[in-house]
């Protein structure tokens, strides 16, 4: 049976902003991904998927807003040391931490003793990392804070280690709400997996969050001529609310009311040169990400932003479709020529 636990999901923007803040990477130290990042409520151990899903069916708890805030760490006996983003949630998330344990009570789930203390895993440095890397951190980002967001549902994960290092499968989605049943629930409109436990989705992704209707417009019009190039928004509602522009499920551009986050590879040197001569517009986080911020007034450079967006597509976009395109760029026709480049043949094509 797999390892289990229970878990608050995090919208992409979050995760993003957390990303920016991941101390370096050395030796030693091994950075929690963006997208296996989360607020765990508690660790169940091996089960059965079906027979806690089924116990957690009956937790009922209205929808809240939790806030990230402050940085901290964790010290283990042999020296290694687990940094993490606080949460503060108020009475609520407590509320649903303790309806999730009595839950799990009659399948002889036990809860830790000591006091619960919500935070998202940023990074784990083993005995041997460098000192300095952990004061750093904590120094840099003592007073780190995000906007609220809502939290809408809780989730059942299991946890496998691959080459010595976790991975984590969301099994179940739970959506939060007051009353009498709160379960897996089907998707309106959508196909459920057959096991049922199709990821319910962290906002309907409906409109766009404003932006100024200039530059930002036309960056995101640029990421959306790319191959299977796709719309979303993160946070929505929220202070935080982002556009997204993703493939195949991957983000490889956000963009908020006066910035925008790519994934950068070989041009990751000039951002930082970039960052160390005007931090206040650029700034590189861990994985590659690099934010760009821009005040009133200020003129964007498009042809560099440009640039950075087809690297940030093709390091996320599935290696088919980054080579369907030429070594630089859209083709003439954007997403319709670059489809027709390498477009796979069907079945018994000659």
């Amino acid at each position: 049976m797999p390892k289990l636990f229970v878990a608050l999901g995090l919208p992409a923007a979050v995760t993003a902003e957390l990303a920016q803040i991941q101390p370096p990477r050395a030796a030693g130290v091994r950075l929690a991904r963006p997208g296996q990042m989360h607020l765990t409520l508690h660790y169940i151990g091996q089960a059965s998927v079906g027979r806690m899903a089924a116990a957690l069916q009956g937790v009922a708890v209205p929808a809240f807003t939790v806030t990230v805030e402050g940085v901290g760490q964790f010290r283990s006996a042999d020296g290694a040391v687990t940094l993490w983003a606080g949460v503060q949630g108020a009475g609520r998330l407590l509320d649903l931490h303790r309806a999730v344990a009595d839950a799990l009570a009659p399948e002889g789930f036990r809860p830790e003793a000591r006091p619960y203390n919500p935070h998202v895993t940023l990074a784990r440095c083993g005995p041997g990392a460098a000192a300095g890397a952990v004061e750093d951190f904590l120094a840099r980002n003592r007073r780190f804070s995000l906007p609220a967001f809502p939290v809408a549902a809780f989730r059942l994960y299991s946890s496998v280690l691959v080459r010595d290092a976790p991975v984590y499968r969301r099994e179940r989605v739970f959506p939060l709400r007051d009353g009498r049943r709160v379960g897996p629930t089907k998707r309106r409109g959508r196909p459920r997996s057959a096991g049922g436990n199709h990821p319910i989705p962290e906002a309907t992704m409906t409109r766009r969050p404003h932006t100024d209707g200039g530059f930002l417009e036309a960056l995101r019009r640029l990421a959306l001529r790319y191959p299977e190039a796709q719309e979303g928004i993160a946070c929505e509602g929220t202070a935080i609310e982002t556009c997204t522009v993703k493939v195949r499920n991957k983000a490889f551009l956000f963009v908020g009311r006066a910035d925008v986050r790519v994934k950068l590879g070989e041009s990751l040197a000039e951002a930082a040169e970039l960052a160390s001569k005007t931090p206040g517009r650029y700034a590189v986080g861990a994985n590659g990400w690099v934010k760009v911020t821009f005040g009133d007034g200020e003129s964007p450079p498009l042809d560099l932003l440009g640039r950075w967006i087809d690297e940030s597509y093709r390091l996320l976009a599935p290696k088919q479709l980054a080579a369907s395109l030429p070594a630089r760029g859209l083709p003439a026709g954007g997403a319709t020529a670059a489809a027709k480049t390498k477009a796979p043949k069907k079945n018994g094509a000659k």
